[in-house]
């Protein structure tokens, strides 16, 4: 978070997890948990389920979303900074109100998956994303107001380039 120009705050969170899919009676069950171990909510055996679609359309494979600029190859003093200078340009707009608060939240994560099928195949992929909001809000003697903004997308840190958010 960047609030009125300074760094507010900064958090880093990793998750994991397993998921089970499984079809029975032409219906779609699914579980997951962060522990392998409480996968069995379902009381059904494996061998009464259902195949979803032929065995003989899948085949191994992966998926990526490419990143031109790698999110993680940016240090988090050239993210923070970018949002500040921001945060600190507003201060020289000319309006006929005062800007009170400018808030801007920027996140980043890769969610990668690894799914097994039950005849060995196997699906890879990973994806990359970036979400930023703003707010900024002004008061005048008459009125006051609220404007929020935010972008979001798959990709790289090129993606704060291609959104141009600095102006």
């Amino acid at each position: 978070f960047v609030i009125n120009g300074s760094p507010a705050g900064l958090a880093s969170v990793t998750h994991s997890g397993y998921s089970v899919r499984a079809f029975k009676d032409s219906a779609m069950y699914f579980t997951s948990s962060s522990d392998v171990e409480d996968l069995s909510p379902l009381s059904f055996s494996l061998k009464e389920w259902e195949k979803g679609y032929s065995v003989d359309q899948r085949t191994s494979g992966e998926y990526t979303v490419n990143e031109k600029e790698k999110i993680k190859d940016v240090p988090l003093e050239e993210k923070q900074k970018i949002f500040v200078d921001i945060a600190n340009s507003l201060k020289n707009i000319k309006v006929n109100s005062r800007i009170v608060s400018v808030i801007f939240s920027y996140s980043e994560s890769v969610e990668e998956k690894n799914i097994l099928f039950e005849d060995g195949t196997t699906v890879h992929g990973l994806v990359p994303r970036i979400h930023v909001s703003a707010s900024v809000s002004m008061v005048s003697d008459k009125a006051s107001a609220t404007f929020y903004e935010e972008f979001g997308g798959s990709g790289g840190f090129e993606l704060i380039k291609i959104w141009d958010i600095e102006n």
